[in-house]
């Protein structure tokens, strides 16, 4: 039986031969072709000799260069530093402190240095050099676990400062959110790794509070991490005294400790670069973990991308999280291999309060958006333009890219997690409670009762008053169980002195509720004194709805 695949190759292997011998044109261009695809392969082996070449040379030169540093620091370097930085502060301590009050000078300077950004390896020396391992532990140990809850303590008093800093270094965050995420001892195990690595603990003490690392995590994961690193300190600290004790001291080492010095040194120096080298691949491994779960999600499948009830369409997933599907932005017949970022879309309408709490989320976060209003009353959500976004036909309605969501909730939880900064909850395990209870209270026993569609079906089969009396009685019920929720809550806010989710929430529909049904908080002292709080926030004042493009024009 003949193969009609293989009939045809030869076919055309056949055609190709014969045009080659037939044509002296095409022979002349072949022939061009492979003499300057030769001639540019022998161009590039030659450039990549070159470059290897260069490569060694920089590399000889500057192993010559540090070589000789090393020996200069070591002929004139090192006894400058024994003989008028080592011995005189030996010789002082010996006379000026008694080894008590030593003690607590150390343990102070080791608290205070890591607040100031200091590095805190000198007084670990000392103490190592003086005190020795026992004592000498105990006096790092101490120091250093007061040195990594101050900058902690004091981090959380100007968190968004440093949130603004950290913007500068988006990759040093993005580590920084790796360590804060996953169980406890996940958090735990990071925080030890970070320790024992080449990242600048001075700085990460303070930088950890933008993200949602748990205290406790954050404090045993340091004083695990600091144990390997103090008894490096104290043996490093104890073999400078030694060596300074025989050139200046005039003592002598036998041979077993030499050999013992020796070999402590050799073991001191493999386990810190193995410590180092262990931290860095676990580092590696956890963003690498991270990166896989993402992709682990590819594939294609016919999806919903609204929050309640959506638009299938058959997309190229990148990454799910919470329900919101992100899609590749290659799938995009506009993609040309560029970032093309488009801002966010909302559609909205000024009264709506869902509206409203999606809008103080954008504002929060300094997320830039469209704002493309959809006017309720005059039944635009029913258009079929904006039916194709979403079916149910309510507002709000985001669209970034080529995701859409569709309900309040879901698209501020979309937002926090792909802005995570600031937060819109809480580290606090009961407080993240808290903000859920108090946004569901709103969103499900408030909110539906005074819908615009449902209040004016109440008034078709009643009367106004009917009306008035259903949705006075939904938002003080809902009024009081906030209250009861919220109570024991201090701070400015719902859960604390930071703006949460339950926050959001919160100052739309109070203001909602004053608006549209005259409806205030002063019989509730908690929602009272939030609302006053929110009032002096400019952000809250320019999401107030009358402020909004489609709202009423002012009055002269």
């Amino acid at each position: 039986m003949s193969n009609p695949l293989k009939e045809s190759v030869d076919g055309n292997l056949d055609s190709v031969r014969h045009m080659r011998e037939d044509n002296e044109y095409v022979r002349l261009v072949v022939a061009h072709e492979a003499a300057a695809a030769e001639s540019v392969l022998t161009v590039s082996q030659s450039e990549a000799r070159s470059k290897r070449l260069m490569w060694w040379l920089k590399v000889l030169g500057l192993s010559a260069f540090a070589l000789l540093l090393t020996l200069v620091f070591a002929k004139w370097g090192v006894p400058f530093v024994f003989e008028k930085v080592l011995i005189p502060i030996l010789q002082w301590e010996a006379t000026a402190f008694g080894r008590p009050t030593l003690a607590i000078v150390l343990v102070v300077s080791l608290a205070l240095f890591p607040v100031f950004l200091i590095p805190s390896g000198p007084s670990m020396w000392l103490a190592g050099m003086i005190f020795g391992y026992g004592l000498g532990f105990v006096i790092i140990m101490v120091g250093t676990t007061v040195g990594m809850v101050l900058p902690y303590l004091i981090g959380l008093m100007f968190r968004d400062r440093l949130h603004e800093w950290l913007k500068r270094w988006p990759r040093q965050a993005a580590v920084l959110r790796l360590a804060a995420e996953g169980s406890w001892f996940h958090q735990f195990r990071v925080v030890a790794i970070f320790r024992v690595s080449p990242f600048p603990y001075t700085i990460f003490n303070y930088a950890i509070v933008v993200t949602s690392m748990r205290f406790w995590p954050y404090f045993f994961g340091s004083i695990t991490g600091m144990v390997p690193e103090a008894f490096i300190y104290i043996y490093s600290g104890r073999l400078i005294r030694t060596f300074a004790d025989v050139q200046y001291g005039h003592q002598r080492l036998t041979t077993v400790e030499i050999v013992y010095n020796v070999i402590s040194l050799i073991i001191a120096v493999v386990t810190t670069i193995a410590f180092t080298v262990y931290a860095k691949r676990a580092l590696r491994e956890l963003q690498n973990a991270e990166a896989n779960e993402d992709e682990e999600s590819q594939g294609k499948r016919d999806i919903t991308l609204f929050g309640r009830e959506g638009l299938k369409l058959s997309l190229p997933v990148v990454h799910t999280r919470g329900g919101i599907i992100i899609r590749d932005p290659r799938s995009n017949p506009a993609y040309s291999g560029e970032d093309k970022t488009e801002k966010l879309k909302l559609y909205s309408y000024w009264r709506s309060t869902c509206g409203h709490r999606v809008r103080l989320a954008l504002s929060l976060k300094g997320i830039e958006y469209v704002y493309i209003p959809v006017n309720l009353l005059k039944g635009e959500q029913f258009d079929p333009d904006f039916m194709k976004i979403n079916p149910m036909g309510t507002v709000p309605a985001l669209v970034d890219g080529n995701v859409v969501i569709t309900d309040s909730f879901a698209i501020i939880m979309y937002l926090d997690e792909k802005y995570p900064e600031p937060p819109l909850l809480p580290r606090d395990l009961h407080k993240r409670a808290l903000n859920y209870q108090a946004a569901s209270i709103i969103s499900s026993s408030i909110q539906p009762h005074q819908n615009l569609a449902v209040i004016k079906y109440i008034e078709e089969k009643t009367n106004a008053e009917e009306k008035i009396a259903w949705v006075n009685n939904a938002i003080k019920k809902g009024y009081t169980a906030l209250e009861k929720l919220l109570v024991n809550c201090t701070g400015k806010y719902a859960t604390g002195d930071e703006v949460y989710l339950a926050d959001l929430f919160l100052v739309a529909q109070i203001h909602g509720a004053m608006i549209k049904f005259k409806i205030d908080v002063e019989s509730y002292p908690t929602l009272a004194k939030c609302y006053t709080s929110y009032n002096e926030l400019s952000v809250f004042q320019d999401a107030i709805p009358a402020k909004q493009p489609d709202g009423p024009t002012p009055t002269i």
